[in-house]
């Protein structure tokens, strides 16, 4: 009786598991691929799981999120999805996102358009007082000597 009683208390948690998606479940999917993202690329440089950043920063961007988008690119190994989201965050007034420009233009071998860029934006970058720090991070993803 004690067996039917426990199988009839954790039934309703078995039909809670067979529910489809609800949109909170999707924003925790979401949610999961940034920590995963930030936990493994951005922190230990695991290549591998690149893939989690790519699904974040699509998500970003089309949530229109663009310079978050941008630098979830740039952890994905996307410079060219990077500069366009950049450069859309910028038009929009998101003018921090012009850091992530200047990496991505860097990795693209646009050092002159970065070097100008940068300096257009110094004062901006200089107050964010990330450069440095997310330069780093994205060091461990590429090669050095294009940052």
């Amino acid at each position: 009786m004690r067996s039917v009683v426990f199988l009839l208390l954790l039934l309703p948690l078995a039909l809670s598991a067979q529910k489809p998606d609800t949109a909170e479940c999707q924003s925790c999917a979401v949610n999961k691929k940034m920590i995963r993202c930030d936990y493994y690329v951005a922190g230990k440089a695991v290549k591998e799981k690149q893939s989690e950043c790519e699904n974040y920063a699509r998500y970003l961007d089309r949530d229109g999120t663009h310079a978050n988008a941008a630098w979830y690119y740039l952890l994905a190994g996307h410079p060219n999805e990077a500069l366009r989201a950049a450069r859309k965050a910028m038009a929009e007034g998101q003018t921090y996102a012009a850091e992530y420009a200047v990496f991505a233009l860097r990795i693209l071998g646009q050092g002159t358009d970065a070097d100008r860029l940068q300096q257009q934006y110094a004062d901006l970058i200089r107050k964010a007082g990330r450069f440095e720090q997310d330069r780093k991070i994205l060091a461990k993803l590429y090669p050095p000597n294009l940052l």
